[in-house]
């Protein structure tokens, strides 16, 4: 067995924190959009990040978990979130740290905490000016002059009122938003009844009716007053959407959704589950995913037979080279040697980080494999292929011709299974006939199955996958949420957690740019599934 490994980098979220500044999300949409480069997942992501480390180092998961906070329903991998910090490493916006127990943490440079400050006094000075606005109109209005402090209670009544009515509406979730004066967008549609319910006052009452009268001004593209604030919510409203995945949509209605796609995890896959935690969780955490996307997800018996059977023979042998390699006083040297014998590489860092005690507890944990699977909804059954000897013979003899061609040998036991796993696989596709989606792979790290498959198909999709391949195409394809859910997701928390700084980084060209993306009004999407 080689190449056994595939990572794939999906943790699970620790728990919730929350952002201590209101306007958090403002200030970081603000940032995005005075940036040169255009913006992309990547960039939103780095602008949520940026303002999670804003309270402290943290470490990458802790990160992700913020992360989602600021965006829910973003389902964002943690190899999205790594790939983002280390944008931001070359943007010399973060750096990497370590804890005092040697855990990694990233951490904002100089010019991160600077990048911050500027956005945060950007959106102080936002509200200051919207505050400043109503104290005109109060003057001007109720003949009154309003003090700050209760100004910024009314104001912030007004602005939740506005997020409200503009989530409802969902307009801005499709992307279809237009422009007003200054560089500032406005959603096709506010929910103006929502609006007022949710600033439940009065009107009859003269300062219930000044609120009401000063919202519906807000609303209202020909009146300056609010325009700067709605644009926000707007904007942050449209990366909401974009980076959740809805610029998806149009792909998912031409492709159709995986229904019922079969995944066969083969032994490799399996491999990774019982190794060292960071290849572990990201394979269950794949395997959890795809059982939620509804992929049927199977395992076969004989895998998880020579998974057992393979850790019972190899590893009193790889036990005894590791003793003789430590006598001589070549651990190091040893351990390097390793690189390339995956299962070796695997069963020694699970047992170096404490995952296990000893090898024999690896195997053990390869029998517990079967209870594991089962919790998680993957099916572990019987290959069913009696029936069918001459479709295993046909698929056995192509493995041996194809081993045969790369000069490789194996044992005869393992190329029977490999028969059984790849039969499962192409009676399956077989009977799918009226679906987009070929019907069924073979999640693997085995380089011998695809060529072996495509000497006996004409089917032109590969038979293989590894787990990262099929850990991005489970993504890709995962139903983008609907804007009711991004819009009942995202109510309250575009101003409760950081509404106001992550909007303040896009400008209204590349609000208007994601805009196209997501709404087919717009152009839509001119890319196809393939």
């Amino acid at each position: 067995m080689e190449n056994l490994v595939e990572t794939s980098t999906d943790l699970e979220q620790p728990a919730r924190s929350r952002e201590d500044d209101g306007y958090a999300l403002v200030g970081a949409v603000h940032r995005l959009l005075a940036s040169d480069r255009s913006a992309s997942r990547h960039d939103l992501l780095l602008a949520a990040a940026c303002h999670a480390l804003a309270s402290g180092d943290k470490s990458a998961t802790e990160v992700r978990a913020l992360v989602a906070n600021i965006w829910p329903n973003s389902s964002s991998t943690m190899e999205d979130i790594e790939k983002s910090l280390q944008l931001g490493k070359e943007l010399r916006l973060v750096a990497t740290t370590e804890a005092l127990d040697s855990t990694q943490l990233w951490t904002l440079t100089a010019d991160g905490l600077l990048d911050i400050q500027q956005h945060t006094e950007w959106v102080t000075n936002l509200r200051e000016r919207a505050i400043d606005a109503l104290i005109d109109k109060a003057a001007e209005g109720l003949q009154i002059q309003l003090d700050r402090a209760t100004a910024y209670i009314w104001m912030d009544r007004i602005v939740r009122s506005l997020t409200s009515g503009i989530q409802a509406s969902q307009t801005a979730y499709l992307g279809q938003v237009s422009a007003v004066l200054n560089g500032t967008i406005m959603p096709g549609h506010i929910d103006r009844h929502l609006v007022l319910q949710e600033l439940a006052v009065d009107e009859s009452d003269e300062i219930g009716g000044f609120l009401h009268a000063t919202a519906l001004a807000a609303i209202d593209p020909l009146d300056p007053f609010g325009n700067e604030l709605v644009s926000h919510i707007t904007t942050g409203c449209v990366l909401h959407s974009y980076i959740a995945g809805r610029d998806k949509a149009r792909i998912m209605k031409e492709v159709g959704a995986p229904q019922q796609e079969r995944a066969i995890i083969d032994t490799p896959v399996l491999l990774m589950l019982i190794g060292p935690d960071r290849v572990s969780g990201p394979a269950f955490t794949a395997l959890q995913q795809a059982v939620g996307g509804n992929w049927d997800v199977i395992v076969a018996e004989h895998s998880l037979q020579e998974l057992t059977e393979l850790l019972e023979s190899s590893l009193p042998d790889l036990l005894e080279k590791f003793q003789q390699a430590a006598a001589r006083g070549m651990k190091s040297a040893w351990y390097s040697s390793l690189v390339d014998e995956q299962l070796a590489s695997l069963c020694f860092e699970a047992v170096e980080s404490g995952k296990y005690k000893n090898f024999p507890q690896i195997i053990e944990a390869s029998r517990g494999l079967l209870g594991k699977l089962q919790s998680l909804g993957v099916t572990v059954r019987h290959h069913h292929n009696e029936n069918h000897p001459g479709l295993v013979e046909r698929c056995r003899t192509s493995l041996e011709r194809t081993l045969a061609d790369l000069h490789r040998s194996r044992r005869t036991q393992g190329i029977e299974r490999d028969a059984e796993t790849m039969a499962m696989a192409l009676r399956k596709r077989a009977r799918t006939t009226r679906s987009g989606w070929p019907g069924a792979w073979v999640i693997t790290s085995d380089r011998v199955m695809a060529p072996a498959y495509a000497d006996i198909s004409r089917d032109k999709v590969p038979l293989t996958l590894t787990l990262a391949q099929w850990t991005t195409l489970v993504t890709m394809t995962a139903e983008p949420p609907s804007v009711k859910a991004l819009a009942q997701a995202a109510a309250g928390q575009l101003v409760e957690e950081a509404m106001w700084l992550i909007p303040a980084r896009f400008p209204s060209d590349k609000a208007f740019a994601l805009a196209r993306q997501l709404s087919p009004e717009h152009g839509g999407l001119t890319r196809t599934f393939a």
